[in-house]
């Protein structure tokens, strides 16, 4: 057994492949690694590219981890990158799959987003979103760094959800959630539940630098007091 199995799997099987049955070699290896975390990471990216992780979960424990993010093969096909990692490897590798890049803060855009436009971006419906946001741009000033950025599709929605479980076996349950909202001029923290019809019209978002907005993900990557699940 190598010292980092690493399997490929055509498609997105991020969230199914823990409970997957037959599995031998290094995928029964990662799957009882995942069996044993009590913690996860999910980071879920809906963004016009191409070359964006769309879906990534990280099973959490000391010692060794488990990574499972989607990727975009070179004729457009999805396929899944299982891979173990060491628990201190976690923040560069959340850091990595993220579309969180330096920028220059240029806060100019709205103080909400529609919450069709939000909830279309936690559907993962890139072009349902990418429409909305085209159309919401002409609403503001069209010389905005927020508008160029929506009219030319340089932008990245983005959930970050921390789940727990409280024994073995069990189904992992969230219980912090981030979302953010990200273009080449400036992030904003978008207030948006996991549901987003279950809100008014309009959700609010507010600007946040990057040193802001990276201690606030930390936070999801932070290992809980070692315990044994039952």
């Amino acid at each position: 057994m190598p010292d980092r199995p690493h399997v490929v799997i055509p498609g997105d099987v991020t969230s199914s492949f823990a409970t997957s049955e037959g599995l031998t070699g290094d995928a029964a290896h990662l799957a009882t690694l995942m069996s044993a975390a009590r913690s996860r990471l999910v980071i879920a990216t809906t963004s016009p590219d191409a070359s964006q992780c769309r879906q990534a979960l990280i099973w959490m424990q000391p010692g060794p981890c488990v990574v499972a993010r989607t990727a975009t093969t070179p004729d457009g096909d999805t396929e899944t990158h299982i891979y173990q990692i060491d628990n201190e490897e976690i923040p560069h590798v959340a850091a990595a799959i993220s579309p969180l890049t330096p920028n220059p803060a240029v806060f100019d855009g709205p103080p909400v987003l529609p919450t069709a436009i939000v909830y279309a971006a936690q559907q993962g419906t890139t072009e349902q979103t990418a429409q909305l946001l085209e159309n919401y741009s002409s609403y503001g000033p069209s010389d905005s760094a927020f508008a160029q950025a929506l009219v030319a599709q340089r932008w990245a929605y983005t959930t970050w959800i921390r789940e727990e479980r409280t024994k073995k076996g069990s189904f992992f349950v969230p219980t912090s959630t981030l979302s953010t909202f990200i273009t080449p001029a400036a992030a904003y923290r978008v207030e948006a539940p996991l549901f987003a019809p279950s809100t008014g019209p309009h959700i609010p978002i507010h600007p946040i630098y990057n040193t802001q907005l990276w201690a606030l993900i930390t936070y999801f990557f932070t290992l809980s007091p070692e315990r044994s699940l039952p």
